[in-house]
Formats: structure tokens, C-alpha cells, sequence
């Protein structure tokens, strides 16, 4: 990700329409940088918003971005806890960019709306409610559940 944000981009720009993002690894990240899980997380969701402000003026017209597995769901409520956190500050962020009109992104949210807590629900719910218009999709996959899911996301975005 240093590569992107550092304008270093090694993709041929006009031939990506649409990009999809994994983000993985933060409890690794915790053990080798020596700080905590939590702030693993939050450090992940600063980065997320990094990335799409980044991409932004590239000519990509679909970004997806997967942010929780139900399979993450099934970790210790601890660390479920710290994910949710990072999840809802991310979503609370990109609520306030999309409302000052610089990032004009259509947000789209694919996933299982039962399992989430009424925080995030409501955050998406806002997101939604901005109904906005554009170019630019954003795809966020959250409780997404096997790749049988996953297959039929696909087939349903192209």
C-alpha cells in the first residue's frame, strides 16, 4: 500500500475499471510492529480512506472493497470488538467525505445486514441516504459469507 500512496502505481491506468481490495493481516501486523490489535485496526481503517481518497482520480469506475467475512465474526468478541470499532470509524469518515462533495463515490453495501450491530447498520444506512449519484462505485462487502457469495457478487456487478 506504501507504493500507492506514494504515487508509484505500477498498473497501466486506463485499462483498470474496477479494483477489487482484500485488506488482511492486521493481527500480524500487530505482532511484528509490537502494538496492539486494536490499534492494528484503526491504523487498517486510516489506511482504507487513505486509499480510496488516493485512487480517487484514477480512471477507476468500480472499487469493491471486502471489510468482514462471517468468518471474521467468528474470532474471539474481544477482537470482534476492536474490528467493529475500526469498521465504524471508517464508515463515520467516509460519511463526512461524501457529504462534503470532494469524493463523489456510489456506495453500495453487499453482505448480510443481520449480523451487524445497529451502529454500522446506521452509519450505512446514512451512507445510503446521500444517494449519490456518480461514476465512481464503491462496493462495501461486509458480512459476506463463502465463496458461493462471493461467486454471485461478482456476477451481479458486471
Amino acid at each position: 500500500m506504501k507504493k500507492i500512496y506514494n504515487n508509484k502505481i505500477n498498473f497501466d491506468k486506463e485499462h483498470i475499471t474496477h479494483l477489487l481490495i482484500i485488506p488482511d493481516g492486521f493481527r500480524r501486523f500487530a505482532k511484528k510492529k509490537k502494538i496492539s490489535t486494536k490499534r492494528a485496526y484503526g491504523i487498517g481503517s486510516e489506511l482504507g480512506l487513505k486509499l480510496l481518497k488516493t485512487l480517487y482520480p484514477l480512471n477507476i469506475s468500480e472499487i469493491s472493497y471486502f471489510l468482514i467475512s462471517t468468518r471474521t465474526l467468528t474470532r474471539e468478541k474481544e477482537i470482534i470488538k476492536y474490528i467493529f470499532n475500526a469498521l465504524d470509524n471508517f464508515l463515520q469518515k467516509l460519511l463526512d467525505i461524501l457529504k462534503n462533495g470532494k469524493y463523489n463515490y456510489q456506495v453500495c453495501h453487499y453482505g448480510n445486514r443481520v449480523l451487524l450491530p445497529q451502529k454500522t447498520k446506521y452509519l450505512l444506512d446514512e451512507i445510503k441516504k446521500l444517494d449519490i449519484k456518480s461514476n465512481k462505485k464503491l462496493n462495501l462487502l461486509i458480512g459476506f459469507s463463502g465463496s458461493n457469495m462471493v461467486v454471485s457478487y461478482f456476477w451481479t456487478v458486471q
